[in-house]
């Protein structure tokens, strides 16, 4: 006669490795899951990073041609006074 126990055990024995398998399969997935979420997390904030660098070295240059820009309007403004002297200065020598 066969002893239940004989056959039960191995199959016992079975079912539990196999358990085991799965939740270490189940795990190291999970694992990996989380290691590429951290990727896209860590590329994601240095692309954030990098577009704020940009926002702060476009606005730089949005400084620089304004500037420019309204020193080259006082340019314009100095010359015409200046012509306007010069002119009055002619009016008078004449």
């Amino acid at each position: 006669m066969i002893d239940p126990f004989t056959v039960l055990g191995p199959i016992a024995l079975l079912v539990i490795c196999t358990a085991i398998g799965i939740a270490t399969n189940a795990l190291v997935l999970h694992m990996k899951q989380q290691t590429i979420t951290d990727q896209w997390k860590t590329a994601y904030m240095d692309m954030q990073n990098q577009l704020a660098a940009e926002r702060l070295r476009m606005d730089d240059l949005r400084v620089k041609i304004n500037n420019a820009l309204d020193l080259e309007e006082a340019n314009a403004e100095d010359n015409e006074i200046m012509m306007t002297i010069h002119d009055r200065i002619r009016e008078l020598l004449k």
